[in-house]
């Protein structure tokens, strides 16, 4: 049985944008399926699904330090964001 307080853990933590593999990491749960149990349980809408491409790509030092400046949680969804807002 999950404590309240995990399950608390879980909303809040997916409310704020984490990973689910992150979620389960931090809270100790045990699969992906008891996370989506407990989020419908809270009556907690689901991420859409992204419709995205992955891609290698090399990045130089000077990007590297911008990163490491910019310490973005989601690094795919920060380039795709600043390349976005560049050509707005």
């Amino acid at each position: 049985m999950i404590r309240k307080e995990t399950e608390d853990e879980v909303v809040a933590l997916y409310k704020r944008g984490k990973k689910t593999r992150d979620i389960i990491k931090i809270t100790g749960i045990n699969s992906n399926s008891s996370l989506y149990r407990i989020l419908d349980k809270y009556n907690v809408p689901k991420r859409p699904e992204k419709n995205v491409k992955k891609i290698t790509i090399a990045i130089d030092e000077g990007v590297m330090d911008i990163i490491h400046r910019e310490k973005p949680e989601n690094i795919s969804g920060w380039i795709c964001n600043t390349i976005k807002k560049a050509y707005e």
